[in-house]
């Protein structure tokens, strides 16, 4: 029996994290913490999202144990109480959380059918530092024109990072400084296509936990990853894969 005690702000931020990506994931419980990684269901896209045990209340763990789970439904009922109150979480045969007074019983998915890649990306040629809200404002005013695809663009004699959208008749662009990128200095630009609508989603969720500010990284028709703290003490971070364009 696996017995865990958590403030429910914590556990939904992990889930809201989570839900942009896929709705079934896999939760894993070990005596370093709480995590998941999980890809889309096309592998375009993955998050891979950790908090440690001493954010966690009453962590007792007779083992290692991973659980597939319907993780909108528990964010949903997350939601159902308030983000100070406590969560009790108990796993045997199946997850059982009680939330103030209201408790759910819930399957356990067999994760096996769930992906979760292991060789993410590690070289980037540069990383800028972004504010959640100026990329939020790009990809919906991408929407807006009806374009699916968001432009990453780094111009190394300038120091700057531009992410821009264009259709027929409009364009739109953000230009923010670099933070950093590497001495490899082989092409004056780099430059990479990404999907709307997953940078949308991923930044949505992250508006809706608070977080404002993302850690963009990046170089030519290459993964693009987004990271950040998560309760100062916790990772968070997702990779999407570039879209190829004529």
């Amino acid at each position: 029996m696996i017995q865990i005690s958590i403030k429910n702000k914590i556990f939904r931020d992990v889930l809201e994290t989570i839900v942009p990506i896929r709705e079934e994931t896999i939760l894993k419980f070990t005596k370093e913490g709480l995590s998941s990684k999980i890809t889309d269901y096309g592998n375009v896209a993955l998050v891979d999202v950790s908090v440690p045990a001493g954010l966690l209340n009453d962590y007792l763990l007779d083992q290692d144990i991973e659980v597939g789970l319907n993780a909108k439904n528990l964010l949903f009922y997350t939601k159902l109480g308030s983000p100070e109150d406590n969560i009790k979480i108990e796993i045997t045969d199946r997850f059982k959380m009680l939330l103030d007074n209201f408790n759910i019983d819930m399957d356990i998915l067999d994760p096996t059918y769930m992906t979760s890649a292991t060789n993410l990306p590690d070289e980037f040629e540069c990383k800028c530092l972004v504010s959640v809200e100026e990329i939020r404002k790009i990809a919906r005013a991408a929407n807006q024109i009806r374009n699916d695809i968001l432009v990453f663009e780094l111009n190394i004699v300038h120091d700057k990072l531009r992410i821009s959208s264009e259709c027929d008749t409009e364009s739109i662009r953000i230009d923010v400084p670099v933070e950093e990128q590497s001495d490899d200095r082989l092409r004056s630009t780099l430059k990479s296509t990404y999907s709307v609508d997953y940078i949308f989603k991923i930044i949505n969720a992250l508006y809706n936990i608070g977080i404002s500010d993302v850690s963009v990284a990046f170089k030519d028709d290459f993964p693009v990853k987004l990271s950040c703290p998560l309760h100062e003490q916790g990772r968070l971070s997702y990779y999407i894969a570039p879209r190829v364009t004529d």
